[in-house]
């Protein structure tokens, strides 16, 4: 194991590319991410794995490759292949991105490293993480198809990813970033909730609604489920927004808290 802080910092779709758009990368938010994570000390002392959310890929694959459709999946072995194409293809154009800035990243494809064991639970491959991780490269991953145990396959939630990870690794704090400022009481007022313990979840999970945008993942609600799975991993985190990303140093060593935070205790 390493002797540094491990972090984890999840980007929205909404972030990372235009979610509207068609398979359509954010080249400007990616490259300031690049610029920011590449003038920081912040990993000095630390290990980061950074984790994208699929945004304008992730939403419109499915659809367009008609792998939602149970009817079709008989049929569909091929389209399945570019499914997957598709979103290493995302992870590989941010790749670029990151070693124009220098940064040693390494793009990991979650339907290679993420699987069902025999009870049906999802686990990562977290050897080829670490090793990563111990040679000093920064792991990137995205959402992607799995393959299940059922002869069957889902389409996995990059959401997921933080909490799979803290099953084995000791992750200290896991950033969202997003394009709202955090968890809202209500959509009227948007006054952010500041912080919430794991004994609030079971009142929480009626404030956090679907994403505002057409999301076949899910949106805020799903990461309201995976967080709570951190809490009680005894892992910390915050939803925040990504116009804040130049401090994100100070909020990974939770130094500041810019939007809603989240805490065992």
């Amino acid at each position: 194991m390493f002797n540094s802080s491990l972090y984890i910092v999840k980007l929205g779709g909404s972030i990372t590319t235009i979610k509207n758009g068609n398979y359509e990368l954010n080249y400007r938010n990616l490259k300031n991410i690049a610029k920011t994570l590449s003038e920081s000390d912040l990993f000095t002392n630390s290990k980061i794995i950074l984790v994208f959310g699929g945004g304008s890929f992730g939403n419109v694959a499915p659809t367009e490759y008609n792998i939602l459709s149970k009817n079709n999946r008989n049929n569909c072995l091929v389209n399945i292949s570019k499914m997957t194409t598709v979103m290493f293809s995302m992870l590989t154009d941010i790749t670029k991105i990151f070693i124009e800035n220098n940064l040693p990243v390494y793009p990991f494809q979650c339907s290679s490293i993420v699987s069902q064991d025999v009870n049906l639970k999802y686990k990562i491959n977290i050897d080829s993480i670490l090793m990563a991780l111990s040679q000093n490269y920064i792991p990137i991953i995205s959402g992607d198809l799995v393959f299940t145990r059922e002869n069957d396959f889902t389409i996995f939630s990059s959401d997921n990813i933080p909490y799979l990870i803290s099953e084995t690794l000791p992750v200290k704090h896991v950033l969202y970033y997003t394009d709202v400022e955090g968890l809202y009481y209500d959509l009227i007022d948007k006054k952010v909730i500041p912080l919430i313990k794991l004994d609030d979840f079971k009142s929480l999970k009626n404030v956090a609604g679907p994403s505002s945008s057409q999301d076949v993942t899910g949106g805020m609600a799903h990461k309201v489920i995976q967080i709570e799975n951190l809490l009680k991993n005894n892992v910390s985190s915050e939803i925040l927004s990504f116009e804040n990303f130049e401090l994100i140093k100070n909020s990974l060593n939770k130094e500041i808290h810019l939007g809603t935070r989240f805490e065992v205790n």
